[in-house]
């Protein structure tokens, strides 16, 4: 029998998680508006500032 030490990966893994939770947080909760546009310019997402800043909802701009 082989047994693989995975204690490593399932740290990053939850350590990712809370990287990703604490930075949507920020981007939903942020008096800033926010635009995101991948490399080929699309809109991929945006935040409520925005939302409210221009009076369109997020589905509207994505």
């Amino acid at each position: 029998m082989t047994y693989i030490d995975i204690s490593e990966r399932k740290k990053a893994k939850e350590e990712l998680r809370e990287s990703e939770e604490k930075y949507r947080f920020l981007f939903e909760k942020s008096p800033s508006s926010m635009l995101l546009i991948n490399a080929s310019g699309k809109v991929v997402d945006c935040n409520p500032a925005l939302e409210k800043l221009i009076e369109y909802d997020r589905t509207e701009l994505i």
